[in-house]
C-alpha cells in the first residue's frame, strides 16, 4: 500500500510539472481592442514572472540577456517553493534542492537581482548568468521559452513591462519588484486548482500602474 501511495505521489508530481510546462508554451488567447493592439493575454504565471524578472534585472543594470537567465532561475525557485506548500514536491526533493543551492552559494558568485541574492557565474566574455544544476542558464533557451509562451505578443508584453519598470528608480525597483508582480500576475484559483492554470495578463493594468507611479514621482 505504501509503495502504491508513493507511486501516486510521483505521478501527481510528474503530471503537475508537465501541466505547467505544456500550458506555458501553448498558444496564448488574446483580447483585442483593435487589429494590432492586444489588451490582455491568457497565459499561466511562470512565463510572466520569468519575463518580469528579466525586465527588472535590465532596469537594475544587467543586460536583458543576463536578466533572462536570472528570470528562469528565480521563477524556478519560487515555483518549487509553492509546489512544496501544495504538496506537489516531497520534503526530500526540497532538502536535496536546498543542499545543492547552499553548495552553489558557497562556491559561486552572488548577484543582487529582484531583491534577492542569486548564485551565478561570469563567463569569459563577461556575461553574468544564473545557475541551474550547477550549470549556467542559457539566455537563448529562456527567450525561446518565452516566445512560445507569449506567442506573437511577446514583444508587446516585454515593452509594457519595460515601461512599468522605468517608472521606478533602479535603486528602488528591486524592493518593489515582487509586490508589483503580485499585482500584475494572472489571477488563478487558489491551491492545486491554480497550479499551472491560466489567467489573464492585463497589459492595461501595467499602463495604469505606470501612470500612477509617474504621478507619485512628479
Amino acid at each position: 500500500m505504501a509503495g502504491r501511495g508513493r507511486g501516486r505521489k510521483r505521478k501527481v508530481t510528474e503530471d503537475a510539472e508537465k501541466q505547467v510546462e505544456n500550458e506555458s508554451v501553448s498558444e496564448p488567447t488574446e483580447t483585442k481592442k483593435e487589429e494590432d493592439e492586444v489588451e490582455r493575454i491568457q497565459i499561466n504565471r511562470a512565463p510572466v514572472l520569468t519575463l518580469w524578472v528579466a525586465v527588472v534585472a535590465e532596469r537594475e543594470g544587467y543586460s536583458y540577456e543576463e536578466g533572462l537567465s536570472f528570470g528562469k532561475a528565480i521563477a524556478g525557485m519560487l515555483a518549487h517553493s509553492k509546489g512544496r506548500r501544495l504538496g506537489v514536491y516531497e520534503d526530500k526533493d526540497l532538502q536535496d534542492r536546498k543542499r545543492k543551492m547552499k553548495q552553489q552559494q558557497k562556491e559561486k558568485q552572488k548577484f543582487d537581482v529582484f531583491g534577492m541574492k542569486i548564485a551565478g557565474q561570469t563567463t569569459k566574455e563577461g556575461t553574468r548568468l544564473a545557475l541551474q544544476n550547477n550549470k549556467p542558464i542559457s539566455p537563448a533557451s529562456v527567450e525561446s521559452y518565452l516566445r512560445k509562451a507569449f506567442g506573437p505578443y511577446y514583444d508587446q508584453a516585454k515593452e509594457a513591462m519595460r515601461a512599468l519598470a522605468k517608472s521606478y528608480p533602479p535603486e528602488k525597483l528591486g524592493s518593489e519588484a515582487y509586490s508589483l508582480y503580485e499585482k500584475i500576475r494572472p489571477q488563478v484559483p487558489g491551491g492545486m486548482k491554480g497550479w499551472g492554470a491560466k489567467g489573464y495578463f492585463d497589459l492595461n493594468l501595467l499602463r495604469q500602474l505606470q501612470e500612477k507611479q509617474k504621478m507619485l514621482s512628479d
